[in-house]
């Protein structure tokens, strides 16, 4: 019962910590869920603004310094006009000048048509490596302006930009070309100062995605190009790319073109290092969501056993009343049973189990007619079931199995448990408080009739003695030969002879003289009277049993009235044998009572339930007219009650049950004398 109890109390206790658990932390799953989205969002959004508001910057750095080459030579070729060419010395100042001051510009020249250089500043290896002077002298006869492709400078291993322009005469007439070689060393340098963490880098490529200026990371200028499809995402356009790079490294990335030019600045970060944020975040959301877990865990286990707790105290409390009133009910000195709604019994008290003689599990879902024979309670109980009315009777006549003939006082009660309705039975036997009453009632009647017998006795004791004194005094005097007066005056004398002996019976049943004390042997005074009726017995084919308790001690006793009530009992039990049978004597002591106890009982006929309640009572009898007065029952039950013992009856006739056996049915009397004050000390 308490193994049982604890594991509903631990799957109670489980189940609240499931249920707190889930209405706790389903919120809260969602709420990081989206807190994991929003944020990975938001740092998303950051660092690709960040990209590209860097791509920006840095796009306008190296069209700035572009503009300012185009603005130097402009005016480099403003100053010289063709009418001044043959002043070599002035030309070379200015460009001395202007090398002087830009350390970016590593040669300057002036060239004619011819590819004649006219004046030239700063390293020749530096034009012996690029590829487009013969373009630069071209665009510039043309008298249009003229940016190279970057090359890289082999002596000094540094990218270089070759940038022309024509100049012109007085008139706007030109035939030379003014080239400056410039270094876009600086430009790279300016991009490698872009540095966001360890890993972003922002670099020029051209169309080919040739790697125009130095990374952080070791792209090789003018060597090395970045993935064929990184180059296709960013010819397409400006925009936004995560791909692998050169490296083979996943990166975000965002690129701008350079205008005029077939130039793409490209500003990328790995996308480890840039969206660490968003891994970070994703881990305080599991610590915070673990930790949640822990507080949740521990107040929810906190809970269910508060709740728990106090379930359990309420279920101790519940279970100690449920006890407490089955003790109630239990040690109620009268029957009480629980019925179904088919009046089948659930449950009862030991009363009910010691009023039916039954044990529980003989109960235990038998219908309440097969226990109880008496139709108006089966009834009665019903109309409650149905009904729900109270059901009270008393003195209801109940044949029972094992105990026979019971009165009871009945209550039927409607309980409304759940949709389940069920009644509860209350019997209480009355069956000795009705003997009781009856036996007042008889020794009332018997007082009033014994001075009523008294005084008929008297009055007929003289008239019936002369009568026999008389017809005696005839058969005396009358001679021997009338035969038919003779007869007649001894059947006179006959009857007054029996009419005498029935007012001695009488005079004996009113008696109320004192009680003679002798001491006896219960036995002996039983053994003798067997005795006595042995040779009648032989002959009506009567077996006698003799069931004696020995330990019985002998007692004081009236000796002579006790012999009567044994005699008219044993004789009422050879009459009722008529075609034989069995007639068993049994002694004993009842130690609960502190009684002795003397049953005579038989296996003949019976006395019917109409009668058994008659059979105390002075003159009545079922024997045929002549073979019994009626008085013997009647003058036995007044002895024992002066003996202020108890005598009862408990008869199976076969009128009452006529398919019953010869075996079972018969009579049964017991004498009951109290102990108290009777027992001699040896």
């Amino acid at each position: 019962m308490q193994s049982t109890s604890e594991h509903k109390e631990l799957r109670l206790r489980k189940k609240l910590i499931l249920l707190f658990l889930i209405f706790s932390l389903v919120p809260l799953t969602l709420v990081g869920i989206g807190a994991y989205l929003v944020g990975n969002e938001l740092i998303y959004d950051s660092v690709v603004s960040h990209l590209q508001s860097i791509v920006l910057a840095k796009s306008r750095v190296v069209t700035a310094f572009m503009e300012e080459r185009a603005m130097d030579l402009r005016y480099l070729a403003d100053t010289a006009y063709l009418d001044d060419l043959e002043g070599e010395t002035a030309i070379d100042a200015h460009v001395q000048n202007l090398m002087a001051r830009k350390e970016i510009y590593k040669r300057i020249e002036i060239v004619d048509n011819s590819g004649k250089i006219l004046a030239a500043n700063g390293l020749e290896s530096v034009a012996d490596d690029c590829d487009y002077r013969q373009n630069c002298i071209s665009e510039a006869l043309l008298k249009r302006e003229y940016i190279g492709d970057i090359y890289l400078w082999e002596e000094m291993k540094i990218p270089v930009i070759a940038i022309s322009r024509p100049i012109l005469n007085k008139l706007g007439h030109g035939k030379y070309a003014l080239i400056a070689y410039v270094s876009f060393e600086h430009i790279g340098a300016r991009l490698r100062k872009f540095e966001v963490g360890e890993t972003g880098e922002a670099y020029l490529i051209d169309n080919r995605g040739r790697f125009l200026t130095q990374t952080r990371l070791g792209g090789r200028l003018l060597q090395d190009t970045i993935p064929e499809v990184s180059r296709n995402i960013y010819m397409s356009g400006p925009g936004i790319s995560r791909h692998t790079d050169y490296r083979g490294v996943t990166v975000i990335g965002v690129s701008e073109k350079i205008p005029e030019r077939n130039w793409i600045l490209i500003a990328e970060q790995d996308s480890k290092e840039a969206f660490a944020g968003i891994r970070y975040l994703g881990i305080a959301i599991v610590i915070i969501w673990c930790v949640v877990l822990v507080l949740v865990l521990a107040t929810a286990l906190a809970i269910s056993h508060a709740v728990s707790t106090r379930l359990r105290d309420r279920y101790q409390q519940i279970i100690d009343l449920k006890v407490y009133s089955e003790s109630i009910v239990a040690a109620l000195p009268i029957s009480v049973a629980v019925l179904d709604d088919d009046l089948k019994i659930l449950t009862v008290n030991r009363a009910f189990l010691k009023d039916f003689d039954l044990a529980a599990e003989d109960v235990q879902g038998v219908a309440l007619q097969r226990l109880v024979d008496n139709k108006k309670l089966v009834q009665g109980v019903k109309k409650t079931l149905q009904t729900g009315a109270v059901f009270d009777e008393r003195t209801l006549e109940c044949d029972l199995d094992r105990k026979g003939v019971r009165y009871f006082n009945a209550i039927s009660v409607a309980l409304h448990i759940g949709s389940q309705t069920q009644v509860l039975l209350i019997l209480n036997d009355v069956t000795e408080r009705r003997q009781m009453d009856e036996q007042v009632q008889k020794t009332e009647r018997l007082s009033s009739l014994g001075i009523l017998t008294a005084g008929v006795a008297h009055e007929l004791n003289t008239p019936l003695a002369n009568v026999l004194l008389y017809t005696q005094m005839s058969l005396e005097e009358i001679k021997d030969d009338d035969e038919v007066i003779k007869k007649y005056l001894k059947e006179v004398e006959e009857e007054a002879k029996r009419g005498a002996a029935i007012v001695k019976e009488l005079l004996e049943f009113s008696r109320q003289s004192d009680l003679e004390t002798n001491v006896a042997d219960v036995n002996e005074i039983l053994d003798n009277l067997l005795a006595l009726v042995k040779n009648q017995c032989h002959l009506g084919k009567i077996e006698i049993a003799r069931n004696f308790d020995h330990s019985i001690p002998r007692i004081k006793i009236d000796l002579g009235r006790i012999q009567q009530v044994f005699m008219n009992i044993v004789a009422n039990a050879i009459w009722a044998m008529p075609g034989g049978g069995k007639l068993t004597v049994r002694t004993s002591i009842d130690k609960k009572k502190g009684s002795l106890q003397v049953a005579i009982s038989d296996t003949g006929i019976g006395i019917s339930k109409a009668n058994i309640r008659k059979i105390f009572d002075p003159f009545f009898t079922t024997k045929p007219p002549g073979e019994g007065t009626g008085l013997g029952l009647s003058v036995s039950y007044g002895i024992i009650k002066k003996l202020s013992g108890r005598i009862s009856v408990d008869s199976r006739s076969a009128a009452d049950y006529p398919d019953a056996s010869e075996e079972s049915t018969g009579t049964t009397f017991t004498v009951e004398l109290a102990l108290k004050d009777r027992i001699v000390n040896a």
